[in-house]
């Protein structure tokens, strides 16, 4: 199962490529100075193995962005929203759901409104769905894979709003280089 989103009227071509927004996120990890240039160049490079993609991402998906109208939901905040592969659809959504709780306990609480338990089995129950046909290899290999681009894009937000990065800062270094080093690419 792809997530295949549908522009009721235009095409996703007419959206940019969120290959930009990486661009933008790599810029912000590499201006930081908190990488070595090998590492960092490693990160790009990975990033880079994402193929263009047609598919319709919003970028920002979590239940406060999704309203129900006419029992239809409606996705809100739009300001993300570009074409490409459903990672990129699917690594914010580990962010929010997971990984700013991982280094904020409690954040889960404070901006979705829901525990982190409940956090985490939306976040798992929509990846079972999504890759119900996966063997456990696959689903681990594509699981790692959204975890690596999760982590690039926390580490983008983590240079523009803490400076200094802290304890956020080095457990996604960390696991940026532990995936670093069994991954050849982020395609699935």
């Amino acid at each position: 199962m792809m997530l295949d989103y549908k522009l009721k009227n235009g095409s996703s071509h007419d959206l940019d490529d969120v290959r930009l927004q990486a661009k933008e996120w790599l810029r912000l990890i590499k201006e930081s100075k908190w990488l070595d240039d090998d590492f960092y160049n490693k990160i790009e490079a990975l990033v880079n193995t994402i193929p263009e993609s047609d598919n319709m991402v919003h970028g920002d998906c979590h239940i406060k962005n999704i309203l129900m109208q006419n029992n239809e939901p409606l996705l809100i905040d739009m300001a993300t929203l570009a074409r490409g592969h459903q990672i990129f659809e699917i690594a914010p959504i580990l962010c929010t759901y997971k990984l700013y709780e991982a280094t904020e306990p409690g954040n889960c609480e404070s901006f979705l409104g829901i525990s982190a338990e409940t956090s985490a089995k939306l976040y798992d129950g929509l990846l079972d769905r999504i890759y119900k046909d996966r063997t456990p290899e696959e689903r681990k290999d594509i699981d790692d894979k959204i975890l690596f681009l999760a982590c690039v894009i926390l580490l983008s937000r983590t240079v523009v709003y803490y400076a200094q990065g802290g304890e956020r800062k080095n457990f996604l270094i960390k696991n940026l280089k532990e995936l670093s080093e069994k991954l050849t690419d982020l395609n699935y």
